[in-house]
């Protein structure tokens, strides 16, 4: 699962990808080094949690920190990063602070041992949690039924091809009027981008990865969205009816 954060800072548009390969492996963008200020070409993920259940109230999460030029610098290894990561997690905050300013943790433990789904109540920005928990339970009922689990697939060079991470490209505002629709169709054309050089080795993926990239911001919002309408345009038609 992939949840692209795609937002305008000044002349620049960040997109920062979250990532959930399932069951239980996440991964997301820079800690500390990324504010969409300053253009990066496809950085990657610099941290990762694998998050496994104890018992029916209890979970252990094993966190790993990724430091190098595509993500966060070397220069925030240090053993205070984690608590500047994970505020909530390690340092002893009091519990108006933790009210006020929540983190990860208050999300996470907020909601009690068990949460309650019949006493919770979903919004739109909730469909990644609700399209988790569906695949989630589809996945334990083929389990227990003698199905086998979904697994990553592997590309021809033995890796798993990963999304997490953050892009900064300068591309100033075109349109006001059409600001949402432009930021989607850069979302899913970045995705589609990385999608169709998967079977790559890890370098060749990153170099063409960054050459269309920069293809991109040569071309602008205009060409962009004349392109997206070109390969889609049924669903043209259908905005237009």
């Amino acid at each position: 699962l992939l949840g692209v954060n795609t937002r305008r800072t000044g002349e620049n548009i960040w997109l920062r990808i979250n990532e959930l390969v399932m069951p239980n492996f996440t991964q997301a963008g820079s800690a500390f080094a990324a504010d969409g200020s300053q253009v990066r070409y496809y950085g990657r993920s610099s941290f990762s949690r694998w998050v496994v259940p104890l018992d029916d109230e209890n979970t252990v999460c094993f966190a790993w920190a990724n430091f190098g030029d595509r993500g966060d610098p070397e220069e925030w290894n240090t053993p205070d990063g984690p608590e500047l990561i994970e505020q909530g997690e390690v340092f002893e905050r009091s519990y108006d602070e933790r009210q006020r300013s929540p983190a990860d943790v208050e999300a996470v433990e907020g909601m009690g041992a068990i949460t309650v789904h019949e006493n919770e109540n979903l919004v739109i920005s909730d469909k990644g949690i609700a399209l988790m928990r569906r695949l989630l339970r589809d996945q334990i009922r083929s389990l227990a039924s003698g199905g086998r689990p979904l697994r990553a697939r592997a590309n021809s060079f033995g890796s798993i091809p990963t999304y997490g991470g953050d892009t900064v490209l300068r591309m100033p505002r075109e349109s006001a009027d059409s600001e949402a629709e432009e930021l989607s169709a850069l979302a899913h054309r970045f995705m589609k981008i990385q999608y169709q050089v998967d079977d790559l080795a890890e370098e060749e993926r990153i170099a063409a990865v960054t050459e269309c990239l920069k293809e991109l911001e040569v071309g602008g919002m205009s060409k962009l969205l004349v392109e997206t309408a070109a390969q889609n345009p049924v669903a043209e038609a259908d905005q237009e009816a």
